[in-house]
């Protein structure tokens, strides 16, 4: 909570899993198998973990409480991945890469609204999100997602 407005709630966290060393380089460092190269992923990918290997990243929503089941949130998300973990597209013209690395940024809305004394539930969203991955597609791409759901919850009628 935040004091002074007790209806504000700030959560952040930020990790990295490319350490500073060369030891680190396309992924062998951190997560390194040699025996059982798939031990903790699932067809090469990582068991909840939302960074992945050799990258840099965090995350911070801002939470405003309108009652104990009602909200507004703001969320923010940006994570980038080493060049060296992935590579950038091949150019056979030049025999070589290009920049390689990922980057994604995105920001969140979200809507929990309750109306009808509580008995009719809103919960929206909205997802701006904008990523750069060379190896796939050339410049920043962006998408935008948005849903919605009504909840009808009826009250229990007593004989």
């Amino acid at each position: 909570h935040v004091p002074g407005l007790p209806k504000l709630d700030v959560r952040a966290e930020a990790v990295s899993t490319d350490p500073n060393t060369s030891r680190s380089v396309q992924g062998q460092f951190n997560y390194f198998e040699v025996v059982q190269t798939y031990g903790y992923t699932n067809k090469g990918f990582l068991f909840g973990d939302w960074i992945g290997r050799e990258a840099k990243g965090g995350q911070a929503w801002l939470t405003w409480h309108l009652t104990g089941s009602q909200f507004i949130q703001l969320e923010y998300l940006n994570k980038k991945t080493e060049k060296d973990f992935i590579p950038g597209a091949y150019n056979p013209a030049t025999a070589t890469y290009g920049p390689g690395g990922t980057t994604q940024n995105s920001f969140k809305v979200d809507v929990v609204k309750r109306f009808h004394h509580d008995d009719v539930e809103l919960n929206a969203w909205y997802q701006h999100e904008g990523w750069k991955a060379p190896i796939y597609l050339s410049g920043l791409q962006t998408n935008q997602s948005f849903a919605a759901g009504v909840t009808f919850y009826p009250a229990l009628k007593h004989k």
